[in-house]
């Protein structure tokens, strides 16, 4: 049975009930993900205070999903703090990957918690569970995307599973690693997409050289940034094929003209102060969720919009 991206886009949101009374089950979005009591749900965390977060769980007799926690979906205060609390977030030197069998450059941080969760238990009930003629789903939102490849990689090259079983499925994902990873990661996973939406900010960061250089040039940011020193030389890109949201709420994909749009957007907005943008277009609800879910009957959004400020 093939799964729609649209149950594992709610699959990578299942990930917030994580350390929340009720946990996994208790969050709206797991029913959408079609979890229940006899998925086998099993939870790992790592890192300070539980930081980096992480389930498997059985979607159906043929395949497992292992789904990763992102950072926070809601911020209170001012929307231009929010913005350079989350750009921080996703910013630090790449390193090499070459210790867990990855070739390229990584971000720092995505791969220590990638590894410290596969080593906190994830990687262990994989193998335990995982049976041949089953497929692994992928996923996660926000941090949790960047998690994702870099997990899929691990897993193939540290468990010895093929990649062709693996589904890679990233939701307003930063970018994790470099251009030798991108490129050693699209000729193994094939079945490995992305979605970002409208004038979300997280896919832009860490920024290339080109969305950089203009950054640098605005008088709240500038200054921030320059304490990222080589920043300009950093060499982050995105793996897997491109399933971006646009301005009319459809699917399209990859084009220079739609780079230097989303681009100049994204300027536009920072230099005429509409903060407020690049943040709620990181929010699930109200966007991405709602064009993948559009025509299918579903209460995740509406129940969480209080508690979560979605």
């Amino acid at each position: 049975m093939t799964i729609p991206d649209r149950q594992i886009l709610a699959a990578s949101l299942a990930p917030y009930g994580i350390g929340r009374p009720g946990g996994v089950l208790e969050i709206p979005f797991a029913q959408d993900a079609g979890l229940t009591q006899d998925s086998n749900i099993k939870t790992f965390t790592h890192g300070i205070t539980d930081i980096d977060a992480c389930y498997v769980a059985q979607l159906d007799e043929k395949n497992m999903v292992l789904g990763f926690r992102g950072t926070a979906l809601a911020g209170q205060g001012n929307n231009m703090q929010a913005l350079i609390d989350w750009i921080n977030n996703f910013m630090a030197q790449p390193v090499s990957g070459e210790d867990v069998k990855i070739p390229g450059m990584l971000h720092e941080g995505f791969k220590s918690s990638t590894v410290g969760l596969m080593n906190s238990g994830t990687a262990d009930h994989i193998r335990e569970n995982l049976q041949d003629d089953m497929n692994l789903i992928v996923t996660g939102y926000s941090k949790g995307a960047a998690l994702t490849p870099i997990a899929a990689a691990w897993i193939a090259e540290n468990l010895d599973i093929d990649p062709a079983r693996i589904k890679v499925r990233m939701f307003e994902p930063p970018r994790a690693g470099d251009l030798d990873f991108r490129s050693w990661f699209d000729r193994r996973f094939k079945d490995a997409e992305r979605y970002e939406f409208q004038d979300d900010i997280v896919p832009h960061v860490p920024p290339v050289r080109v969305f950089t250089e203009l950054l640098i040039r605005i008088p709240e940011i500038g200054p921030y940034l320059a304490q990222f020193q080589g920043m300009e030389n950093w060499n982050y890109k995105h793996v897997g094929k491109l399933n971006f949201i646009n301005w009319d709420n459809k699917i399209v994909g990859y084009s220079p003209l739609l780079f230097s749009r989303r681009v100049g957007n994204l300027l536009t907005l920072i230099t005429t102060g509409q903060y407020k943008r690049l943040l709620s277009d990181h929010m699930p609800c109200g966007n991405i969720y709602d064009v993948l879910w559009e025509g299918h009957e579903t209460r995740a959004c509406e129940l969480l919009k209080d508690e979560l400020g979605l």
